[in-house]
């Protein structure tokens, strides 16, 4: 059995460390100036000024979604594993969409969240807790032209000047939100499959055969 086997059948090899290292920064206000944990916990209640309506309107949707299908493409592999590694892809698509918004701000003028160290130290911490799904990544066409359309997208919004909602542009919100859907559909492209194959304890397996009108638990529909 490879080690990409391994980390297939027993994700929590990689999520449960992950975790830890996560914890331990966001919660560490000595070395990031502030408790990170405490601030998700408020953005997530909506409890705090500067929320703005993309997080109730899209963000929230899409976080229970991207859990929710996550664990419906990787079930076979039990409850509580699935589970675990479903809870990390928000990380991921939202770190998709965090740091290419902060890089681009770094060289756009008058940019008004310019992040310092500390920051930059807590978008590690997520980015590594959204790569621990990547055992089921695959790279296919979708994912390619998801991507590609998601490079041109920033590449856009550059090019006009990066306005930003905090200026009342709702051409900035329109970005925004936009951008934030396709990390969002991105992502999930990486781990959703659609070939006859189900995820299982014991790797990748090809699903049974099964007759026209019936259903196979686990299987999804032909590949592109």
């Amino acid at each position: 059995m490879s080690g990409l086997d391994f980390l297939r059948r027993h994700p929590e090899a990689l999520v449960v460390p992950a975790l830890a290292v996560w914890l331990a920064i966001d919660l560490d206000a000595s070395l990031i100036g502030f408790n990170a944990v405490q601030l998700l916990v408020n953005t997530a209640l909506l409890n705090g000024s500067g929320i703005s309506n993309s997080i109730l309107v899209l963000t929230y949707p899409l976080v229970i979604a991207s859990v929710g299908g996550t664990w419906w493409v990787l079930r076979n592999l039990g409850a509580w594993r699935a589970t675990l590694v479903a809870i990390t892809v928000p990380f991921g698509w939202l770190m998709a969409f965090e740091i290419p918004w902060h890089v681009l701000g770094e060289y756009s003028p008058g940019f008004p969240h310019p992040i310092a160290r500390p920051g930059w130290i807590v978008l590690a911490a997520w980015t590594l807790v959204g790569a621990t799904s990547f055992p089921y990544w695959r790279a296919t066409r979708t994912f390619l032209v998801l991507a590609g359309v998601f490079a041109l997208l920033w590449g856009a919004w550059f090019a006009i000047g990066f306005p930003q909602i905090g200026g009342g542009s709702a051409v900035a919100l329109a970005f925004n939100l936009i951008l934030k859907g396709w990390a969002f559909l991105t992502f999930i492209a990486l781990i959703w499959r659609r070939e006859t194959t189900s995820v299982t304890l014991s790797g990748v397996a090809p699903a049974p055969a099964r007759e026209e009108g019936t259903s196979t638990p686990g299987a999804t529909a032909a590949p592109d």
